[in-house]
């Protein structure tokens, strides 16, 4: 019986959904102003979310889609760091990329520094939390994002 994979995207899509929609990165975690209104600027971070989430859906699909059983504690934290955070920081660096709507740019980045920090503090986790970016999902989903930060 070949094994729907998308059970084990609930925490790696955690994951993943929050942070393509939030962004964040390296160096100078401030977001430039965009020529982007508001409803513009969340359409284009959903899409790369949307993007984003497909990786990650296919990657999980082709590692764990065929397992009689389900994937250990140690596959999924090893999916996590290696496939799903990496996946999910280049959403970041993308979003954080669009600059903010003008006006909006610090909560923009309010949401994308929670988002970085939740990468971070997962990169580094033992074990993963049940939702390791609910902080920064309840801010993407505030600011008005569709696609990124639902889990």
């Amino acid at each position: 019986m070949k094994r729907n994979p998308l059970w084990l995207l609930g925490p790696v899509l955690a994951v993943a959904l929050i942070a393509a929609g939030c962004g964040g990165g390296g160096g100078d975690d401030s977001t430039s102003t965009s020529n982007l209104a508001k409803p513009a600027w969340i359409a284009k971070a959903d899409a790369i979310c949307q993007q984003g989430n497909q990786e990650i859906e296919q990657a999980a699909n082709e590692q764990f889609g065929k397992q009689a059983q389900k994937p250990t504690d140690q596959q999924i934290q090893q999916f996590t760091t290696e496939t799903a955070v990496p996946s999910v920081q280049r959403q970041i660096d993308q979003i954080r990329d669009l600059g903010a709507p003008s006006g909006d740019e610090d909560q923009v980045n309010k949401i994308l520094d929670t988002v970085q920090a939740d990468i971070d503090k997962t990169k580094s986790a033992t074990t993963l939390p049940d939702d390791p970016f609910a902080d920064g999902n309840a801010l993407a989903t505030q600011y008005g994002l569709k696609v990124c930060g639902q889990s």
